[in-house]
């Protein structure tokens, strides 16, 4: 179900091309201390993450304090994500899972 959110579902913004990624969108008002009410302005945003999904070498929680240009976690925490996600992913040397999966495809193991 989380590979869903990023691959059809809120969390398209976290997907890095050629890995899967497993992971939950959040968008959460915030309380006014002025009213003690949920402000219509304040808001915590996040996406939580793992990845690649069959095989995860990292878990990654990015979240925004009241971020400046929206608020959803779809639109502001999610490519956030993608791009440290990549970065990571180049870093550790981490190879492609769709590609892997796209070559057992083509080239099945032969059968016992």
């Amino acid at each position: 179900m989380l590979v869903a959110v990023v691959e059809s579902g809120t969390g398209k913004a976290a997907g890095v091309a050629g890995y899967t990624v497993a992971g939950k969108t959040g968008t959460a008002q915030k309380i006014d201390p002025a009213t003690g009410k949920y402000s219509r302005a304040l808001y915590t945003s996040s996406f939580i993450g793992f990845f690649p999904a069959e095989n995860p070498r990292i878990t990654l929680l990015v979240v925004l304090d009241e971020p400046r240009k929206g608020y959803y976690g779809s639109d502001v925490a999610a490519p956030v994500f993608a791009r440290l996600a990549k970065d990571m992913l180049a870093r550790l040397g981490v190879q492609p899972d769709r590609a892997i999966a796209a070559e057992s495809v083509r080239n099945p193991p032969p059968a016992r």
